[in-house]
């Protein structure tokens, strides 16, 4: 993994930094207030260090699922810790190279909510991780059907949640009372989502899979918990045609 701290070490110099082309995509330069210049050193320093040593959540499944892919990924990818975003956390294309950027001044407004903001990276590391490698060898089309996005949602979304969910997927109880009332709920709505009409509704659905409500992300939810109940036969379900993931679901768990 390659960190590119320079903007967070520029800011705390005191130099400018409004020009650098991360702004551009993430709503302008938000100049941070200097009194935070402290705390945001201390979530620099603890998060810079943290990530020369990172590992993603569920290693193992990484390197089931992904096989060389993932060790590709990890070591090609390039952090830049900055400070002044509009965004905690982004994944941007520059110059037909994939940055994650991760904002120091968003980061340091979490520590009064007592987040550990170690964790907080780890997770949307390990998230934008299997993002990537999903996406080698299942890459999202722009063309897609409203149900195919949303199936792809259901397989995506539910395969990295799932291994940013928990520090080991197998340790956790998939059956439990209230991980089967969530899956029931995700199942309610994708019924109601899957059988939509009305584009506008249909619009609706779909910022919901995206949303920031966690549980309320039900395409997300739904394959979470799909995977995590047949964790021991994810990869051929992982290999299986995920256009037909929603039907599976609705099949096994009818």
């Amino acid at each position: 993994m390659k960190i590119d701290d320079s903007i967070v070490v520029d800011f705390l110099l005191g130099k400018e930094i409004k020009n650098s082309w991360i702004f551009e995509s993430s709503g302008g330069y938000n100049a941070p207030d200097k009194k935070n210049a402290v705390i945001i050193k201390t979530v620099y320093e603890r998060i810079n260090s943290y990530l020369k040593s990172f590992k993603v959540k569920n290693e193992e499944l990484f390197v089931r699922l992904f096989k060389e892919n993932y060790a590709n990924i990890l070591n090609d990818m390039e952090v830049i810790l900055s400070v002044g975003c509009s965004y905690g956390a982004f994944f941007e294309l520059h110059e037909n190279k994939p940055y994650m950027v991760i904002d120091m001044g968003m980061l340091a407004s979490y520590v009064k909510y007592d987040y550990d903001v170690v964790e907080v990276v780890r997770n949307i590391l390990t998230q934008e991780i299997a993002h990537r490698c999903v996406g080698i060898t299942t890459p999202y089309e722009d063309d897609f059907s409203y149900y195919e996005m949303l199936s792809y949602s259901v397989y995506d979304d539910g395969i990295t949640s799932l291994l940013s969910y928990a520090e080991d997927s197998f340790k956790v109880d998939w059956n439990a009372e209230d991980i089967n009332k969530k899956f029931d709920e995700a199942k309610k709505t994708m019924t109601l989502a899957m059988y939509e009409k009305n584009e506008n509704e249909m619009s609706h659905w779909l910022d919901k899979t995206s949303g920031d409500d966690y549980w309320g992300r039900f395409s997300a939810v739904l394959g979470m918990i799909y995977f995590g109940k047949n964790l021991d036969n994810m990869e051929e379900i992982f290999n299986n045609d995920w256009h037909f993931i929603i039907d599976d679901i609705f099949k096994v768990n009818a």
